[in-house]
């Protein structure tokens, strides 16, 4: 920080405390004076952490906003991979599900389904995760390598 006394509005604020808590000081008033009056190396540190979170918020997005499958759309968030894993994986042990078994699609409808659907659906939704993932970490990677603001700028976050 270049010479700003320890008594300013935004002497909590460092890089270190920064990268500890980002969603406190995204939130804290003086943020933007603190930026103003850091050194280079410091904004751009702050500035690939700011990256870095929106590439996780919309990896985390792609991840959850759903997977098409049989021309519809099926969510895909965390609890819904875990249902989906434990509900193929018991009716695995009997090769088969029960007559006029249904899965619910993203809009509500009541898809049918047989072992093989759900074998398959599951397997979408791991290709997702792992392509977003994949994603995210290349751009994640792209952020450390930025050597200035207008480098950091460029990387466009997009799934």
């Amino acid at each position: 920080m270049q010479n700003v006394e320890l008594n300013t509005a935004w002497a909590d604020l460092s890089v270190e405390s920064i990268k500890a808590n980002l969603e406190w000081a995204l939130s804290h008033p003086y943020l933007n004076q603190w930026l103003e009056n850091a050194e280079a190396r410091e904004v751009l540190e702050v500035k690939k952490e700011l990256k870095k979170a929106e590439i996780t918020k919309k990896r985390d997005e792609a991840i959850n906003g759903g997977v098409e499958y049989k021309g519809k759309v099926f969510q895909s968030g965390e609890k819904d991979r875990n249902l989906l894993t434990s509900t193929t994986s018991l009716f695995s042990i009997t090769k088969q599900v029960p007559e006029n078994f249904k899965w619910i699609a993203k809009d509500n409808e009541a898809v049918s389904f047989t072992l093989e659907d759900l074998i398959a659906l599951g397997g979408v939704m791991a290709n997702a995760v792992n392509t977003h993932t994949m994603k995210a970490r290349e751009l994640k990677d792209k952020v450390e390598k930025a050597k200035n603001a207008k480098e950091l700028e460029k990387i466009a976050v997009e799934f």
